[in-house]
């Protein structure tokens, strides 16, 4: 899972809101004690778990990067074990002792992906793929690596002879870069990518917005070991796709592959699972939303068994909005709300454990704090 674009800015309590705690006692979620790094702003956009005893949390902390372990017992930042702990590292991805950390590019200088098996870390600093920069015309905006030798990136760029602005997957074998067209789209249209996540070698997911003159439309593609597809595109063109999550075997294949955002009224969006064939089930949500719910980020655990998580504002309140998924209705909890803000950046759902989850964010205001939930076992 990557970070959000500006982690702390994204995280904290949005301006002129003057925010206050509304914790639902009966809440199946409960707070987590999580470590810091320095007296300034923390905050955390990106979680991933191996078990009930080996979780993973990436953030920033005052002046590096927040690294944290779960063992079963306690969170602990072992940021200090990172080659560089000062990379901005915004992509988190574990599959067994396997744990791999990237970067989007900071002024042409690569990719920087810091990896560790079990034992030890090491480090390495991609090229980007050739005639892509940091800004500008032809862009990288998003990450996502399994190991050293294979890792995504999402690129834009405009063709200056047609004025068409061509979004791509970018592949990094160990080697060189292999380029996958998804999306192109005529001059008069700004087009871009919100989420990429990679599940595994043959399961890579994108979501993106389009805006043209007479319209915009929303999309989430994939890569399926051999080419990009999957086409999905939501029921209703005017929703924001910011996050995408899976499961399965592997997991994120096409039939289970989630993705959520807001409509352009700020009201919650959940469009999933994107199905076999490539179209997009958009799921049922309650009538009664009102115009301040953001859906962040989604875990499902299988069909039948998702949350979704993101912020809620009632008057001077920004609370936690946890919503869950029984695979036909869908049920809104409050908090819980350590203090008077509070926002969930990220999900995921414990493999083999349907009755596990973590969520993380940050909270409280000069300085924000990090924030871990668990759900609900």
């Amino acid at each position: 899972m990557r970070l959000p674009a500006g982690l702390l800015g994204v995280l904290v309590c949005l301006p002129l809101l003057v925010c206050a705690s509304a914790q639902a006692a009966t809440s199946p979620w409960r707070v987590i004690p999580s470590p810091n790094q320095g007296a300034g702003d923390n905050g955390l956009g990106a979680v991933s778990a191996v078990s009930l005893t080996d979780a993973w949390a990436l953030g920033a902390g005052t002046t590096s990067i927040l690294l944290l372990h779960w063992n079963g017992s306690s969170w602990a930042n072992v940021a200090s074990q990172l080659p560089d702990p000062h990379a901005p590292l915004e992509s988190l991805y574990t599959q067994g002792a396997l744990v791999v950390l990237a970067s989007a590019p900071k002024r042409n200088i690569g990719i920087t992906v810091e990896s560790t098996n079990g034992v030890g870390w090491s480090e390495s600093v991609i090229p980007l793929p050739p005639g892509m920069h940091y800004s500008g015309l032809a862009t990288v905006s998003y990450v996502t690596a399994l190991s050293q030798q294979d890792v995504w990136a999402a690129a834009s760029k405009i063709n200056l002879t047609t004025d068409y602005q061509m979004i791509y997957l970018d592949h990094w074998n160990g080697s060189t870069w292999q380029k996958h067209l998804i999306q192109k789209w005529g001059e008069e249209c700004s087009a871009g990518i919100t989420h990429l996540q990679a599940f595994a070698p043959t399961s890579v997911w994108a979501a993106g917005q389009v805006a043209c003159p007479d319209g915009s439309v929303d999309f989430a593609d994939g890569w399926n070991g051999t080419t990009v597809g999957g086409g999905c595109v939501p029921g209703d063109s005017s929703a924001d796709l910011v996050n995408v999550a899976g499961f399965g075997v592997p997991p994120g294949h096409p039939a289970d592959a989630w993705t959520v955002g807001d409509w352009r009224t700020y009201s919650p969006a959940a469009e999933g699972p994107i199905a076999a064939d490539g179209q997009c089930q958009t799921l049922p949500l309650p009538n009664s939303y009102p115009t301040d719910h953001s859906f962040i980020a989604i875990a499902p655990a299988s069909a039948t068994t998702a949350w979704a998580v993101g912020t809620r504002v009632s008057g001077s309140a920004q609370d936690n909005l946890m919503e869950y998924w029984n695979g036909s209705t869908w049920t809104e909890w409050g908090g819980p709300n350590p203090t008077t803000q509070n926002t969930l950046a990220a999900a995921v759902a414990v493999p083999g454990q349907a009755g596990s989850f973590w969520a993380v964010g940050n909270t409280g205001q000069n300085p924000t704090r990090t924030l871990i939930l668990h759900c609900c076992s």
